[in-house]
C-alpha cells in the first residue's frame, strides 16, 4: 500500500520507515496494532493506554473494556458514558453518572486498577451543567491521601474547574464552577463536547486545554496551534498564558504531555484531517495559535496518516466527536517512551519513541522559549555536545567543564 507523507516541513532531517500501515520517522517504531476495535467508533469514543494495554469505555455495552495486541482481554460493568482517562499512578478513571450524553450537577466517577478491579468511587457535586464527552489526564493518585487533580468542565457554558479527589476519605474538594468570576480556571468562551483539560504533577502551575472550537478574543477556532497553556496567576487562578507549540497542528484532537530524561514533550494529532497521524514536539510555549515556519524547530518525530492507494484521500476519516486519542508513558528501557494511539473506527496501536536517537536540545536551558533552538550540536570524544552562548552541555543538560 502506498504511503503519503502529510507533514512536509522538517522531515528531511529524519529518515522515515513504513510499518504497521503507516509511514513514520525513524525514531518511532510500531510495536503492535489491532484493528478489531474498528467497529466500536460510535460506541467507544475515548480510550487510554497503560502498561501495554488499552482501556476503552463502551457506552453502548456500558462496560470498560481492556484490549491487548490480540483483542479484548477483559471487561467490567460501568455505565452509559464515554469519559475514560488515567492518573499518574496508573488508575483508570471512568465517569459513571450522569449517563451519556447529559451533564448534571452531581456526578460519580470510579477508579479501576489495571486488572479492572475497583480502586475507588467518588461523588462530585456542584458540577457545571452541560455535556463533556472526554476527560484529560489526571495529576497525582486519586486513591492516595494527597489525592489527584481532575480538571474538567462542560460545553456550551463558559466555565471550567478543578477537582481534587482524596482517596483516603473518598471525598472530592471542588473549586467553584458557577461563574467565571469565582472559578479557579478563568477562561471564557464556548467549549464543545470534545474538549479536554489535562493536569500534570511535573507542571504544577499549569493546565493544558484543548477544545476543537474554543473561542475567545485571545485565540481562534479551527486550524492552528490550539492547545492552550493555562498558568496560575498571583491569586492562584489559572489564566490563559500562551499556546504549546504544535507543528502542523490542524484544529484539535487528542494530546498528552510527558517527560523523558528530564525533558518535556507533547504528543498530539496531526495531518490534513487529523485522521490517524500524530506528532511529538518539544514543549515550547508561543504567544499565538497560528502555525508558523519556525514551529518545525520543535518537532521531534511524526507518524503520518495513511493514504488511499491513489493518494486521493486519507484512509481513515477524522471525526471530531470521536477524536484521535494519544497518550504516552515511560518504556521499560531508558530514554524510550511508549505512545498509545486509539483511532476510532480504525485501530489501537502502541509505538516506541527512541529518544536516544534524538538530541534533547530542551535539556540545556530556557525550556519555554524559542532561544533553546539556537544552539550548536556536535560529537566530541564519543559524546553529544550542545553548545550555547559559549557554554558546553551534555545530552542531559549538564555543563561540561
Amino acid at each position: 500500500m502506498k504511503k503519503s507523507i502529510l507533514l512536509l516541513a522538517a522531515v528531511a532531517a529524519l529518515a522515515t520507515t513504513a510499518n504497521a500501515k503507516s509511514a513514520m520517522d525513524g525514531i518511532l517504531t510500531c510495536k503492535w496494532m489491532n484493528t478489531s476495535v474498528s467497529t466500536l467508533s460510535t460506541d467507544a469514543r475515548q480510550a487510554v493506554g497503560h502498561d501495554g494495554k488499552f482501556y476503552l469505555q463502551n457506552h453502548t455495552t456500558q462496560k470498560l473494556e481492556m484490549w491487548g495486541p490480540n483483542g479484548k482481554e477483559s471487561e467490567v460493568a460501568t455505565a452509559n458514558t464515554t469519559n475514560v482517562t488515567k492518573d499518574e499512578a496508573g488508575h483508570i478513571i471512568v465517569r459513571i453518572t450522569p449517563v451519556f450524553p447529559n451533564g448534571a450537577a452531581t456526578q460519580t466517577i470510579k477508579a479501576f486498577n489495571a486488572d479492572l478491579t475497583e480502586a475507588g468511587s467518588y461523588t462530585l457535586t456542584n458540577m457545571p451543567a452541560g455535556r463533556a464527552d472526554f476527560y484529560g489526564f489526571v495529576a497525582g493518585d486519586v486513591t492516595s491521601e494527597a489525592g489527584g487533580v481532575l480538571a474538567c468542565g462542560a460545553n456550551w457554558i463558559g466555565n471550567l474547574g478543578v477537582v481534587t479527589i482524596n482517596g483516603e476519605t473518598n471525598a472530592a474538594t471542588q473549586h467553584p464552577f458557577s461563574t467565571l468570576a469565582n472559578s479557579l480556571v478563568k477562561v471564557s468562551g464556548t467549549f464543545t463536547t470534545t474538549h479536554t483539560i489535562s493536569a500534570y504533577s511535573f507542571l504544577p502551575d499549569e493546565l493544558a486545554l484543548l477544545s476543537p472550537h474554543y473561542q475567545t478574543t485571545n485565540t481562534t477556532s479551527g486550524n492552528g496551534n490550539s492547545i492552550y497553556r493555562l498558568a496560575k496567576d498571583d491569586t492562584g487562578a489559572y489564566v490563559p498564558s500562551g499556546f504549546y507549540t504544535t507543528p502542523n497542528h490542524n484544529g484539535c484532537s487528542g494530546f498528552d504531555i510527558f517527560e523523558c530524561d528530564g525533558n518535556k514533550y507533547i504528543v498530539y494529532s496531526t495531518g490534513s484531517n487529523l485522521a490517524d497521524g500524530f506528532t511529538v514536539a518539544k514543549v515550547v510555549v508561543k504567544d499565538t495559535p497560528a502555525n508558523a515556519d519556525e514551529d518545525a524547530d520543535a518537532r521531534v518525530a511524526s507518524k503520518y496518516a495513511e493514504m488511499l492507494d491513489d493518494d486521493s484521500a486519507t484512509m481513515y476519516k477524522y471525526n471530531a466527536f470521536y477524536g484521535n486519542h494519544v497518550n504516552a508513558e515511560p518504556a521499560a528501557e531508558e530514554h524510550k517512551v511508549n505512545i498509545y494511539q486509539y483511532c476510532p473506527g480504525a485501530y489501537i496501536a502502541m509505538y516506541e519513541l527512541d529518544l536516544t536517537k534524538f538530541a534533547p536540545v530542551t535539556a540545556v536551558t530556557d525550556l519555554n522559549t524559542e532561544k533553546v533552538n539556537k544552539v550548536s550540536k556536535y560529537m566530541l570524544d564519543g559524546q553529544l555536545v550542545i553548545e550555547k552562548d559559549g557554554v558546553k552541555y551534555n545530552a542531559a543538560g549538564q555543563v561540561i567543564k
